[in-house]
């Protein structure tokens, strides 16, 4: 949430939180795939809506 919407840098987060950068990007990356994943199971549009890609996050 930090990383994507409040378009906090991750190494900010990770320093912040004690953990190792590799760590934070890739739970912000399971986070948003698996988000995707509900949402696309609940038919909404991807599209509709879409924040810009900000964040560094391949979609």
């Amino acid at each position: 949430m930090e990383a994507y919407l409040r378009q906090r840098p991750r190494a900010e987060i990770a320093a912040e939180a004690g953990v190792p950068l590799g760590t934070i990007r890739s739970r912000v990356f399971c986070g948003l795939k698996a988000l995707r994943l509900t949402m696309d199971e609940m038919g909404c549009n991807r599209d509709a809506g879409r924040a810009p890609d900000h964040a560094g996050v391949a979609r």
